[in-house]
């Protein structure tokens, strides 16, 4: 199981060192991720593209991208279960509705078992079953 905690914890070094995170992940994996989690504007913005360093402040980078940085992290890795804790926090309207899509056909490609923490009735769509508490 891999875990998407609500805080956003980014490391000094690239934007693919960021996504990847010491873990042997192929080119293929790497850029379908990027789509997944809706990245490529933000790849094409940076002057060296994936390989831009995005400094330890992050200063350029919005909230909103820390955010799919750190969704990116964790789907890269392909797990049979993902535990996400507030996915969407922090993302555009018009963004969240791309991650949302892109949750679902992630997880019907890839044949995980998600379970969703979140206060986004939005992301309801996705589950299988809800359990409000």
């Amino acid at each position: 199981m891999i875990y998407l905690p609500p805080n956003d914890t980014l490391i000094e070094g690239t934007l693919k060192e960021n996504i990847v995170f010491f873990n042997d992940v192929s080119d293929s994996t790497l850029y379908q991720t990027l789509r997944y989690c809706d990245l490529e504007s933000l790849v094409s913005r940076l002057s060296h593209g994936i390989d831009t360093n995005i400094g330890l402040k992050f200063k350029d980078l919005s909230s909103g991208e820390k955010r799919k940085i750190s969704l990116a992290r964790v789907l890269v890795r392909v797990p049979r279960v993902l535990l996400l804790d507030e996915p969407t926090m922090h993302i555009s309207e018009d963004d969240k509705k791309n991650i949302i899509e892109s949750l679902k056909t992630f997880q019907r490609n890839h044949g995980i078992t998600m379970i969703i923490a979140t206060h986004d009735k939005e992301l309801y769509e996705i589950a299988d079953k809800v359990i409000t508490l």
